[in-house]
C-alpha cells in the first residue's frame, strides 16, 4: 500500500469513526451541538479522503521534514483507533 492510499483510508476510517460516535451521541442523547460537532469533522475528514481520492498525482513528503514521511501511517492508526472506540461507544449505547 502506498502512501497515497493509506492518507485515503485513515481518513475514512476517521469519517467512519466520527460518524459513529456521533451516532452514539444521539443514542444516548446527549447535546445537539455535541453530536453535530461530531458530523462535521465526520464530514471534513471524508472531504480530505475525497481530496487524495481523485488527486491523481503521487502523495510526495516535503523533502525537508521526516516527520512527514510517518504521516500516513499516524493517519491510519488514528483512523483505526477512532473507529474502534465510535464502534464500542455505539454498543454500550445499544445495551444501555
Amino acid at each position: 500500500m502506498n502512501d497515497k492510499q493509506r492518507l485515503i483510508v485513515g481518513f475514512s476510517g476517521m469519517a467512519l469513526g466520527n460518524t459513529l460516535l456521533a451516532v452514539s451521541s444521539w443514542l444516548r442523547a446527549d447535546s445537539i451541538i455535541l453530536t453535530a460537532g461530531q458530523l462535521v469533522v465526520a464530514l471534513s475528514m471524508v472531504m480530505l479522503a475525497a481530496g487524495y481520492l481523485f488527486d491523481f498525482s503521487q502523495y510526495e513528503p516535503p523533502n525537508d521534514n521526516r516527520m512527514w514521511e510517518l504521516f500516513p501511517t499516524t493517519v491510519v492508526l488514528l483512523g483505526t483507533t477512532i473507529t474502534a472506540m465510535g464502534a464500542v461507544l455505539v454498543i454500550l449505547a445499544l445495551i444501555n
